[in-house]
C-alpha cells in the first residue's frame, strides 16, 4: 500500500475567493468521502492557494487523479497552476 499526495498550487492573478471556493466545493461534493482533501491559503499572499489530496492505494496515478485533473482545469481560469505528485518514503533508519 502506498501513501501519496497530490498538490495543486494556484497563484491567482485576480481573485474572487468566494467564486473559487464555490467551484472547489461543488467539485468536491462529486468526490465526497473518496479522498482526504485539505485546502490551504497563504497567510501573507491571499492569492496563493494549495489543495492537498491524500491517498492510500495500491497504485500511484503518475499522470494525476481524476479529481486533480478536473480541479486543475477549474483553477487555470484564475491563474497559474502547479501540479505535483509525491510518494511517501519511509526509511526506518532515519526515523
Amino acid at each position: 500500500m502506498a501513501n501519496w499526495l497530490e498538490i495543486l498550487e494556484l497563484r491567482a492573478v485576480h481573485i474572487d475567493q468566494d467564486l473559487i471556493s464555490r467551484y472547489i466545493k461543488h467539485l468536491l461534493q462529486e468526490f465526497e468521502n473518496e479522498y482526504a482533501i485539505k485546502i490551504y491559503l497563504n497567510t501573507r499572499v491571499e492569492t496563493n492557494w494549495n489543495i492537498h489530496i491524500h491517498y492510500e492505494s495500491e497504485n500511484v496515478v503518475v499522470r494525476g487523479s481524476d479529481i486533480a485533473m478536473r480541479l486543475k482545469v477549474i483553477l487555470k481560469n484564475f491563474g497559474i497552476v502547479n501540479h505535483t505528485i509525491l510518494i511517501e518514503q519511509l526509511d526506518e533508519r532515519h526515523y
